[in-house]
């Protein structure tokens, strides 16, 4: 099976955003490099450093901890002199200016990607298949993250906040504080979290249940496929043919379909995990409602180059390539590997 992430600097992410910089913003512009810091845990870095409240950071979109990444963040409030200010281990912050808006999920335009891929037989095909399923991967799951978003949208907020509990050892502390003094109080001990973070839960069981409807999507269009198992399901592959292009929308409120047939596959989809559209309206959690987002079943891929296989000194008898390319925004670049390397892998 072919191997990613060997080592962080053989993944390396590079955002690449439309920035309009004015002379006196509101926001200041920061470009960092981060190796084994997920993107919340540089959030909070910086808000430390730079004393502002965690609601002043944003950022565009979300990058593993397991990668060298490049990518922007806008803080409210600070100036070059605060960030110059600054000394942070395994962070390099460039400052870029400063900008009217702030940068939120799908600010970005594009991700260029290079990674190493290891422990290959060096007769793989590397060019790229016709149409490339956009499913979210593994990145998006771990940690139970889809489990804690599914116990939000039943609004079954004790169980969501005891999974929590057990697993994220950055909030861990203040839910248990509160459970032991509200031991019935799920929903106020997830306040203690911020908005962000139950944002990405949220977003986690949102996208599992795309991925089901995008891997029905496929078995209805491919005449023959590749399954893969993953943590939480399934992926299916077009077995290097060509899938008509259409944008199923992620789940939430207020749905629009592109046709009737992408409708019905939806449907069938909420139905089976007993969830209407009507449950990503949280009234409870203030700002979090989920509104459905047209998502475009498969990858746009540029500008995509491999190198020639060489002998992989970390796998004896085995083959490594390089492989560099750029990917719409929210597309993820081990998706594609997982593609290029399906039969290999299956």
């Amino acid at each position: 099976m072919h191997v990613l992430k060997y080592s962080f600097e053989e993944f390396v992410v590079e955002e690449n955003a439309n920035v309009d910089l004015v002379e006196n913003g509101p926001f200041l512009l920061l470009k960092v490099m981060k190796k084994g810091l997920t993107t919340e845990e540089v959030a909070n870095l910086l808000s430390q450093q730079l004393r502002v409240s965690r609601k002043a950071v944003g950022y565009a979109g979300t990058k593993d901890r397991k990668a060298v990444t490049t990518q922007y963040y806008t803080v409210r409030g600070a100036t070059r002199e605060d960030a110059a200010r600054m000394s942070l281990n395994g962070v390099t912050v460039e400052v870029v200016g400063y900008v009217r808006e702030p940068f939120v999920l799908g600010s970005l335009s594009s991700n260029t990607f290079t990674l190493v891929v290891r422990n290959l037989d060096g007769d793989e095909k590397l060019t790229l298949p016709p149409s490339i399923p956009n499913y979210f991967d593994e990145q998006r799951f771990s940690a139970h993250n889809a489990a804690i978003g599914e116990a939000l949208i039943r609004r079954d907020h004790l169980t969501a906040a005891k999974i929590l509990l057990e697993h994220d050892r950055q909030h861990g502390e203040a839910i248990k504080e509160h459970l032991d003094s509200s031991p019935h109080d799920g929903l106020g001990a997830l306040m203690k979290l911020p908005r962000q973070t139950i944002k990405m839960y949220l977003h986690a069981y949102q996208s599992l249940l795309w991925n089901r409807a995008l891997a029905k999507y496929v078995e209805m269009k491919a005449k023959d496929v590749v399954r893969i198992s993953y943590s939480v399901g399934e992926f299916v592959f077009p077995d290097n043919e060509s899938v008509v292009q259409v944008q199923i929308p992620l789940p939430g409120f207020g749905l629009e379909y592109e046709n009737d047939e992408i409708r019905k596959i939806m449907d069938d989809v909420l139905l089976a995990a007993k969830i209407t559209p009507r449950d990503f309206v949280l009234k409870q959690l203030p700002n979090l409602s989920l509104e459905g987002a047209p998502r475009p079943a498969f990858m746009n891929v540029t500008d995509f180059s491999a190198s020639q296989f060489s002998d992989d000194e970390a796998f004896p008898g085995k083959q490594k390539v390089t492989l560099r390319f750029t990917l719409g925004k929210g597309s993820y670049a081990t998706m594609l590997a997982r593609m290029l390397f399906a039969k290999s892998s299956s």
